[in-house]
């Protein structure tokens, strides 16, 4: 007879040990993808952010304030009055100018939204001279649907606070105004910064109404509060291990910068 081998088949242990190792193995690789796309996804809600932030600095700086809705903006002296839903051709509001915009973040219920405010002032003084300071403005928010953008951070970002002086004095929005009297530079007006209500932090804000933070916003652009070198810190937070901040700078007749830094722990300046 010849002799030979018989062939075996793996045995249920051997089979159990390599399923485990295989199924181990399935979720390291799956946990490592998922932190991949989530870092990824924290870094684009960022990018976002940044941009946005830069898109309002130029769009102050370029007087750039589009809307579609009709409305009417008069002064009463110290005062600013708009009437919505009335006709008024473009230019027709006399009593008025555009002065900037403020973003405020962890406003309202949700803390993933933002708000983009149009603001206004009186185009003339009780004396009949041309303002040259906020005290003479009286900003006011323009509140309707379209120059109130109200906006979402992407990705799962949330912003967690707002300071001044880069992590020193907290703050509840940022605005961005043109220069009284011109100063234009290049075809563009030098854009200045406001830290409104300081001493305020982001989270006292986030339960109030929507008439509460325009109201707060008015009483917040003061010229006390303007910054000629501004450095401001807004910090922001993902899901999990992912920290964010993006400090405005520059000024003093410089061009506004935005820096943008992500984190795996928490930032300097920014709560942990």
């Amino acid at each position: 007879m010849l002799g030979g081998h018989k062939n075996q088949g793996y045995t249920i242990v051997e089979t159990m040990i390599f399923l485990a190792i295989s199924g181990l193995m399935f979720v390291m690789a799956a946990v490592f993808v998922s932190g991949k796309q989530s870092t990824a996804e924290f870094r684009q809600g960022m990018n976002d952010i940044n941009s946005n932030l830069q898109q309002v600095i130029n769009d102050v700086g370029n007087g750039f304030y589009p809307s579609n809705s009709s409305f009417t903006c008069s002064s009463s002296g110290s005062d600013l009055l708009f009437s919505s839903n009335t006709s008024t051709t473009q230019g027709a509001n006399i009593g008025c100018v555009f002065l900037g915009k403020v973003v405020q973040f962890g406003a309202g219920s949700d803390p993933a939204n933002y708000y983009v405010y149009s603001l206004a002032g009186t185009q003339l003084t009780t004396a009949k001279t041309t303002p040259a300071n906020f005290g003479e403005a009286v900003p006011r928010v323009i509140y309707t649907p379209d120059l109130t953008d109200k906006k979402v951070l992407q990705w799962g970002v949330q912003a967690t606070a707002m300071y001044d002086n880069d992590g020193t004095t907290p703050i509840s929005a940022i605005g961005f105004f043109g220069s009284f009297g011109g100063g234009l530079q290049s075809g563009s007006q030098v854009v200045n910064v406001v830290a409104v209500n300081p001493g305020t932090s982001v989270t006292d804000a986030s339960s109030n109404a929507e008439p509460t933070m325009v109201g707060t916003i008015n009483a917040g652009v003061s010229d006390s509060h303007v910054r000629t070198h501004p450095n401001i810190r807004i910090c922001f937070k993902g899901s999990s291990n992912q920290y964010g901040s993006v400090i405005i700078g520059g000024g003093n007749g410089q061009k506004l910068t935005t820096a943008m830094q992500i984190s795996t722990t928490s930032l300097g300046g920014c709560p942990a």
